[in-house]
Formats: structure tokens, C-alpha cells, sequence
């Protein structure tokens, strides 16, 4: 379970080091380290239940050892806590009990899968930043962090509606607007082009968001944009849309 939940957060677009299978002397026994570049890491820990204690000092001299190693900085990480089960009031209480509760989060696999498809809907890679900044141990007496999300979050929903409508607009424009409903249904075949140029490139791609993949090794960065063809009398068209969070996220790769 630990190699998947750490591929988990490798799809969530975290830098992944693996960490020990079972504790070692002389070695730290973090379960992974999840690393956002040049900015905050995530000491993670993984349980299947929360039926046995767990000792919060142990787990907190973990990020200790870390930072005196310099593979992480003190100062903008913090530890979490990732569970198979759902009811996890105890492992909760016994945060919350801890001098060390303003520093530890607690997720269970089945939000953390949540969080994985809504990354996997959205388009805009500022908005993959902030899905992540949730598993930061944050105040959130003032609500405003939670409540942006949920905007942009919905307002990246009508990037797809608005394409549909220059769509339509331009379908009337060249007189090849269909009236048979099936045909103007949208398609989504993303994941056989990505099959197609992984083969070709000797490549594993991952999906970054609804549009967005890079190769596993981070060398390459990929949009995929589908399109249906819109049949004209002499020949056929297609209509595609490229949005400027697509070319920042092309940017960060060496390749694209």
C-alpha cells in the first residue's frame, strides 16, 4: 500500500522519495517524503487503520532528522498522516491531544482519491496548486482560502462550456451546425492519443489534469486536445482551444 499511495501523490504532482519498507537503525522510517519544487514537503505516513496508536514524537522526530540532514526545510513542511479507513476519530482525538497537532494533518485514502479525479477534471494548473495547498496544516478560522477554491474550481467547470459555444458560433459561421444530437455530443478520447505518443516518444506519461500529462521521468510535458470533426461540403474541420495555463505548463519542461 505504501508504493500506491505514493504514486497517488506522484499523480497529485508531488516529487516522490520513497521511503523505508520497515524500520531500520541508522535510518529514518518515513513512509515517503512529497515535495512540491521550491516549496513545501509533506513527511508522510501510512496506515491501514487507525486501530493502534501511533507515537506522535516518533513521528515528528522524523521531520527533526530530516531537516538536520538538509533534505528538507524545517520551516515550510509538515507531517502527513494518510489512512485506509474512513472513521478515524480516535487517530483524531489523539492529534488534537498532541503538542506537535498544529504540524500534522489527517487524510484517508478515500479523500485523497477524491482530490486525485478532481485534479484529473480541472484545466488549470493554478488550480492544481491549490488542491495540494489543502493538505497543509492551515488556520482556517478565516474561511476565504477554501472558499477561492471552490470558485476557480468552478469557474475552470466553464472553461468546457464556453469552448462549446465558440464551438456552435462557429459551426453557424460556416454553415455546418448538425441537427442530430449525437453528433454534436462532446468526445473525450484523450487517453488513446496519449497511449499513441507514449509509444511513439518510448515514453510513460502521467495525467497531470484533463488535459495536461508529463512523462513519468519529468522530462517531457504534453497537452492533448480532442476535437469531433464538423463535416463541410468539400472537406472536414476541427476546432481546438489552447489556454494560456496550458503554455505556463508546457513552460516547465525541458521538452514539450
Amino acid at each position: 500500500m505504501q508504493d500506491v499511495i505514493n504514486q497517488f501523490g506522484k499523480r497529485l504532482g508531488f516529487e516522490i522519495e520513497q521511503g523505508v519498507y520497515r524500520g531500520k537503525k541508522n535510518e529514518i522510517g518515513f513512509d515517503g517524503i512529497w515535495s512540491i519544487r521550491n516549496d513545501h514537503s509533506f513527511i508522510v505516513e501510512i496506515k491501514t487503520t487507525d486501530a493502534y496508536r501511533i507515537n506522535m514524537d516518533i513521528v515528528a522526530g522524523y521531520k527533526e532528522k530530516l531537516a538536520d540532514q538538509n533534505r528538507i526545510d524545517k520551516n515550510r513542511s509538515s507531517i502527513l498522516l494518510i489512512v485506509g479507513r474512513q472513521d478515524t476519530g480516535d487517530l483524531e482525538a489523539q492529534i488534537r491531544g498532541s503538542r506537535h497537532s498544529w504540524n500534522i494533518r489527517l487524510i484517508s485514502i478515500v479523500a485523497l482519491t477524491k482530490l486525485l479525479e478532481l485534479r484529473e477534471t480541472v484545466n488549470d494548473i493554478g488550480i492544481l496548486r491549490q488542491i495540494n495547498e489543502l493538505l497543509k496544516p492551515l488556520e482556517y478560522t478565516r474561511l476565504d482560502r477554501l472558499i477561492e477554491l471552490i470558485f476557480i474550481t468552478s469557474q475552470d467547470t466553464q472553461y468546457d462550456s464556453i469552448d462549446d459555444q465558440i464551438k456552435t458560433l462557429d459551426e453557424m459561421d460556416t454553415g455546418i451546425l448538425e441537427d442530430n444530437e449525437e453528433k454534436n455530443l462532446p468526445v473525450n478520447y484523450h487517453q488513446a492519443c496519449i497511449e499513441k505518443i507514449s509509444k511513439h516518444l518510448s515514453k510513460t506519461f502521467i495525467q497531470q489534469s484533463k488535459t495536461t500529462y508529463q512523462s513519468i521521468d519529468n522530462t517531457i510535458g504534453l497537452t492533448c486536445a480532442v476535437s469531433k470533426i464538423y463535416p463541410k461540403k468539400h472537406t472536414d474541420l476541427y476546432w481546438y482551444a489552447f489556454h494560456p495555463h496550458h503554455k505556463e505548463f508546457l513552460g516547465e519542461f525541458k521538452q514539450s
